[in-house]
């Protein structure tokens, strides 16, 4: 039987002969020519490669760096990144995991490229599809709620695998018809028409449903657990473990390196990791470090939980720690509820909140501090409470070991067992939700005094409300700067890594300092390489952009709504396939009621919009249309700016209605920025405009994707024409023809 080292020449030590060969292979075998830039984009890999020095255990020995190489659309850089890693991998003994962005990304090189590449060259890799515990069934969880454990869900019923309470209506539809999905669930799992994985599961399942037949690390009995040799996710950690090609995503990647690395995924220091689309991979880091708990439903949680440990008379029966544990708890819950309390009073008396409006369209009222200014008594309670979450993760966690050695002793009833295994459960839950409490408190104990907090970025501390009248008072923080954590975390642990995306730069050359951005928000190590490589499409003859010289200057007045949205109308061709691009929420909300006045209600009505239905959805429905000759209008927002593929007649005609600049009250980079403008830097130019700048290029990325394809893109922001800056968008675009055209009369 062929394995991966067979791919290799016969002496094992020419990893660059093999990809020659296999590419000359590919080609000839798709009957396809080679790409100047696919090339370019494999010797740079190969190069960065073959660089790397290692011991005589195969430890990288060389300085941290990372291999970065944007490549524009229809590049081919799928299939450049596997065959320059494929063989060096092999000879190294290294596994190689694709950091992809979305599902429908992993599944593309899955399913595309990766099958084309061994149908060329008959390279015998073994490929695996890695996904985290929440898209597997837990076949235990399920038993007990079959069983109607007692002490599965005490008090409120029932809790998430993620800690959080299922809402009232999803605890009645649980009592109602679950165990009817619940039944068949394990009928097509136990009949082999199931694998266990929601990503294969035919119907929905009514919300809240498959979050209680989940688990988590902290819930799950690993090898003591009955079910053990038929778990789903075990059987994928088994298949993970033996396969060369890992794909996983960005997401999973975060957190497996936040459990220590190697829990789900292969170890990072004998892999090959390659991340694709990551220039998202920054704002990630960041969603993965932050946290917010709500003051009022946190004290929720600690009151069940108190609940809890209180029911637990038998434990305390069994073990006199177990008693004392289960003592603390209780404790340590009552008296971080009153911390809770006197926090909410203490926010009460320095609330600074938005003057209440009549508007209909509500945001989320937000009091966030300046530049990360955290003030004392926010500080001293917040350490006041994560010095408390410590303690109740420490209790639980030696319940949680009491009860695994409970059920691992000789003799257990099945009742007993049965018991023991949903209190488990439930502690469990408790313990991921003190984790949560855990790190918001922390980050904001640690917050420095003003002394010193201008020495490292600052952590982003705000306060969230629904309304001045309803809604629970949520307090949140987020780091403003996930460089440091990737490069000790990511960089420094990986064997090699390979950055690759068609926009990591700001476009305006080809150097080194184009990616400047990128290299701090992602923390790049100094001795990292970069290449740009331009897309092979003709985008001077199949492409035009069409730039409105505005009169009115962007924002949410009355008058740039009207004129927006009548350039939005006169620009529209219901007969072919246009996707509408809007900055936020509360402009495509006022532009939509405009727009129901200046179109008839047949084109209205014809519209696909995000506001209405979920993406994908909207997305089949577009297709639709094409496939049967009717034209097709898309609008959406931030989601559809980026990764959407509508190639040839699916796309024709792409209008961005605004420069996608981050908007003012996001609390993340306007904390950031006023930090950064405090040590005398340039918030504008150093963050705002680069990253306006990549998103834009996302943005005009959705137009052309193949050689084949052409349109126009119109962009209805004249800050193009009229801004100093507006020619450094110009320029990070392709060449392209250029018209100017005015707004049309009201």
């Amino acid at each position: 039987m062929s394995t991966a080292a067979d791919i290799l020449s016969p002496d094992h030590d020419q990893p660059n002969e093999t990809i020659q060969s296999g590419y000359r292979a590919y080609l000839k075998h798709h009957g396809v020519n080679g790409r100047v830039g696919q090339k370019r984009m494999i010797a740079d890999i190969a190069r960065y490669l073959g660089a790397i020095q290692t011991n005589a255990d195969g430890l990288r020995t060389s300085e941290d760096a990372v291999c970065v190489v944007e490549a524009g659309t229809g590049t081919g850089k799928t299939l450049a990144y596997l065959l320059a890693a494929i063989p060096y991998a092999v000879r190294l003994g290294k596994k190689i995991i694709i950091a992809a962005a979305t599902v429908t990304q992993q599944q593309q090189i899955l399913r595309g490229e990766l099958p084309r590449l061994r149908a060329a060259t008959a390279w015998p890799l073994q490929v695996e599809l890695a996904k985290g515990r929440g898209r597997f069934l837990c076949l235990n969880r399920l038993e007990l709620l079959l069983a109607g454990s007692e002490g599965l869900f005490p008090g409120l019923q029932p809790v998430s695998a993620t800690g959080s309470l299922i809402n009232t209506a999803d605890s009645q539809l649980i009592e109602g018809f679950a165990r009817e999905h619940y039944e068949g669930l394990l009928s097509r799992f136990t009949s082999r028409q199931w694998t266990g994985d929601i990503d294969s599961l035919d119907d929905e399942l009514p919300n809240g449903l498959w979050q209680t037949v989940i688990t988590d690390n902290r819930s799950c009995f690993n090898r003591d657990c009955v079910f053990f040799s038929q778990c789903p996710y075990f059987r994928q950690r088994a298949q993970i473990e033996s396969a060369d090609i890992v794909i996983a995503n960005q997401d999973l990647l975060l957190s497996d390196i936040r459990l220590g690395g190697g829990v789900v995924l292969p170890a990072l220091k004998d892999s090959i990791l390659i991340i694709d689309e990551a220039h998202q991979l920054p704002e990630k880091a960041l969603n993965h470090f932050s946290a917010f708990a709500g003051l009022g439903s946190s004290q929720q949680q600690l009151a069940e939980m108190k609940t809890r440990a209180d029911a637990a008379e038998h434990l305390r029966v069994k073990d006199h720690k177990l008693e004392q544990r289960l003592g603390e708890i209780s404790k340590h819950a009552v008296e971080a509820g009153e911390l809770l309390r006197e926090l909410w009073e203490w926010q009460q008396t320095q609330a600074q909140w938005p003057e209440k409006t009549d508007r209909f369209e509500q945001q989320p009222l937000l009091q966030r501090y300046e530049a990360g200014a955290c003030p004392e008594p926010l500080r001293v309670l917040a350490s006041k409470l994560s010095q408390q979450a410590d303690k109740l993760q420490a209790a639980l966690g030696d319940i949680l070991s009491g009860i695994a050695q409970m059920l691992d002793s000789d003799g257990i009833e099945p009742d007993e067992s049965e018991r023991l295994q949903g209190e488990s459960l439930g502690f469990s839950a408790d313990q991921t939700y003190v984790e949560t409490l855990q790190r918001l408190y922390h980050q904001i104990a640690e917050i420095p005094d003003e002394s010193s907090r201008m020495v490292q970025p600052p952590i982003a501390v705000w306060w969230t409300k629904m309304s001045h009248d309803s809604g629970d008072l949520v307090l949140h923080a987020s780091p403003t700067h996930g460089g440091s954590y990737l490069a000790e975390q990511l960089w420094q642990n990986a064997f090699a890594a390979i950055c690759t995306s068609a926009t990591m730069s700001d476009g305006h050359d080809q150097s080194a300092s184009a990616f400047r951005r990128f290299s701090d928000t992602a923390g790049l190590p100094s001795a990292s390489v970069f290449a740009v490589h331009e897309s092979p499409f003709d985008y001077s003859q199949h492409c035009t952009l069409r730039i409105m010289n505005a009169k009115q200057r962007p924002g949410d007045s009355a008058s740039y709504i009207a004129e927006l949205s009548a350039a939005i109308a006169n620009s529209l061709n219901f007969t072919e396939a246009t996707l509408v691009l809007f900055s936020s929420r509360k402009q495509f909300t006022a532009v939509m009621a405009r727009l129901e006045q200046l179109l008839d209600k047949t084109k209205y009505e014809s519209m696909l919009s995000q506001l209405s239905a979920q993406p994908a959805q909207l997305i089949a429905a577009h297709q639709k249309r094409m496939s049967t000759g009717q034209g097709s209008v898309l609008l959406g927002m931030a989601s559809f700016a980026e990764g959407l593929d509508l190639p040839g007649e699916l796309l024709t005609h792409l209008i961005i209605c605004k420069l996608p600049f981050a908007v003012p009250d996001d609390p993340v980079e306007s904390t950031y920025s006023e930090w950064l403008q405090a040590r005398g830097g340039k918030p504008f130019d150093e963050v705002s405009l680069p990253d306006a700048i990549i998103r834009f290029r996302q943005a005009f990325g959705r137009l052309i994707r193949t050689e084949k394809d052409q349109g126009r893109v119109t962009v209805l922001d004249s800050r193009l024409l009229t801004k100093r800056y507006g020619r450094r968008f110009i320029e990070a675009l392709p060449r392209c023809r250029i018209q100017r055209f005015d707004p049309p009369l009201e």
